[in-house]
């Protein structure tokens, strides 16, 4: 658990933000998994991250099998919201099979690529 843990910590930091991605079909338990593991990373790196644990989505926010859109999301700000603006968004996936090729072209600028054992992520800078 912990490997996991340390795996998306890895793919998360020097991230403003990290989007757990639903790109494939996933059996409850693997999703539920990747997204507490995701979580707990983001504690132990102090980046936020967006998912889908609770199972419910709140208006406006897109769903994360859309990298666009949340990237969109994330990096929106209100006129008065005193936080920095995010810079770079991290979307994570599992490596097998991998985040799809497509969404790489779907982000703007030169989205990178990593990868662990488990876990692939796209990170992207606006």
């Amino acid at each position: 658990l912990h490997d996991r843990i340390a795996q998306l910590g890895e793919l998360m930091r020097g991230a403003d933000a990290a989007c757990v991605a639903v790109h494939r079909r996933m059996e409850p338990t693997d999703l539920a998994s990747l997204n507490i593991d995701a979580m707990w990373a983001g504690l132990e790196t102090g980046v936020p991250v967006v998912n889908g644990y609770s199972g419910a989505v709140p208006p406006g926010v897109p769903a994360t099998s859309d990298p666009r859109g949340v990237l969109e999301w994330v990096v929106a700000r209100g006129p008065d919201d005193p936080r920095p603006q995010p810079r770079r968004l991290t979307i994570i996936g599992w490596a097998d099979p991998g985040l799809p090729p497509a969404w790489s072209e779907a982000l703007p600028g030169e989205p990178a690529r990593s990868r662990t054992r488990d876990f692939e992520a796209i990170t992207v800078a606006r």
